[in-house]
């Protein structure tokens, strides 16, 4: 008897579902709001919606393991996709802060404030990725580590500085996003 045939995980943890199922929604989202985006493309909400789902879409699609084994492969870079995938999530965490602060300073006209917040997002976020890039190519990272590159480089150096550099901008994304709803919430 195979090994498939007693364990349905087995076989449907090959396909990442776990990975392709958002990827599936996010996309379709964003196939259902593309004709709004294009057709009013100044409004930038609707910019900020199409970043937003553009990105978690392609981290999804990027970060999955057979994706990062296949970059590492193409690249001929071991880890390669750490950096990549890094960025990625990096990216989406910064886009999600342009989207809660062009959302919650409303649509008609973009204020000093807003467009003050969008530059500091913005220069914020690329000096992030470029500094993950930077620390990844200072690291020596020969082993390739498709599913625990985190745990296996984390005493690393340069490696886990990046890894803490990552999570950090994560982190503080998800802070500054809880923030900003919170007291958008108490001021209706």
């Amino acid at each position: 008897m195979s090994t498939l045939a007693l364990d349905p995980s087995a076989l449907l943890g090959r396909f990442y579902i776990s990975f392709w199922v958002p990827t599936a929604v996010l996309t379709a989202a964003l196939l259902l709001k593309l004709p709004t985006i294009i057709r009013l493309w100044r409004d930038p909400l609707l910019r900020a919606v199409g970043g937003v789902l553009v990105l978690a879409a392609t981290v999804f699609v990027f970060c999955m393991p057979s994706m990062i084994a296949w970059m590492n492969r193409l690249t001929g870079v071991a880890n390669f996709a750490a950096p990549w995938c890094y960025s990625l999530i990096a990216a989406n965490s910064g886009a999600c802060l342009l989207f809660i602060v062009t959302w919650r300073n409303g649509l008609p006209e973009r204020s000093a404030v807003t467009r003050r917040a969008t530059r500091w997002v913005v220069s914020v976020y690329s000096g992030v990725i470029a500094a993950l890039w930077v620390l990844f190519l200072l690291a020596d990272v020969p082993v390739v580590r498709v599913r625990d590159l985190d745990t296996y480089y984390a005493r690393t150096p340069f490696m886990r500085e990046e890894i803490l550099l990552y999570l950090l901008a994560h982190a503080v994304a998800c802070a500054l996003s809880f923030r900003l709803i919170r007291d958008w919430a108490r001021d209706r």
